[in-house]
C-alpha cells in the first residue's frame, strides 16, 4: 500500500507542483518512518488516538495547518477524533459578533430610488 501511495504522491506533485497533499485517516498499517522516508510528508498528530497508540494520522506535504487537536468523539467510537485547523483554533465555545457594514435608513432608500429613476436603461439594447 505504501508503494501505491508513493506513486500517487509522486504523480500529483509532478503534475501539480504547487499543490498541497494530505494523507489522513486510520493508518495503523503504515509505518510513520516509512511514510516520511518515501513521501517527505510530515506527520502532525502527536497525541494518542486509540488507547496509547497514534493510529489516526494526518501527514502533509507542506505547512498548511496551524494546529491539530485530538478530541473524545461525540459518537460512540474507540478512536478519538482528530481535527486540523488552518487558523489558530478558538476552543472557547460559541461566540457571535454583529458587525454593521452600512446603516440603512429610509432617507438612504429614498435617495437610491430617486437616483435610479434618473437612469436611462434600455433592456432591448442588452438582450442577446
Amino acid at each position: 500500500m505504501l508503494a501505491y501511495i508513493e506513486v500517487c504522491v509522486d504523480e500529483l506533485l509532478r503534475d501539480f507542483p504547487s499543490t498541497s497533499v494530505v494523507l489522513a485517516g486510520d493508518l495503523n498499517q503504515l509505518d510513520d518512518c516509512a511514510v516520511v522516508e518515501r513521501t517527505g510528508f510530515v506527520q502532525l498528530v502527536q497525541q494518542p488516538t486509540r488507547g496509547q497508540s497514534i493510529l489516526d494520522r494526518i501527514s502533509v506535504s507542506g505547512p498548511m495547518y496551524d494546529s491539530v487537536h485530538v478530541f473524545t468523539p461525540v459518537l460512540r467510537s474507540d478512536h478519538k477524533a482528530v481535527v486540523a485547523y488552518a487558523e489558530h483554533a478558538q476552543l472557547t465555545g460559541k461566540a457571535s459578533t454583529k458587525k454593521l457594514y452600512r446603516q440603512v435608513t429610509p432617507g438612504q432608500h429614498a435617495l437610491f430610488l430617486q437616483h435610479i429613476s434618473t437612469l436611462d436603461y434600455d433592456v432591448s439594447q442588452h438582450s442577446h
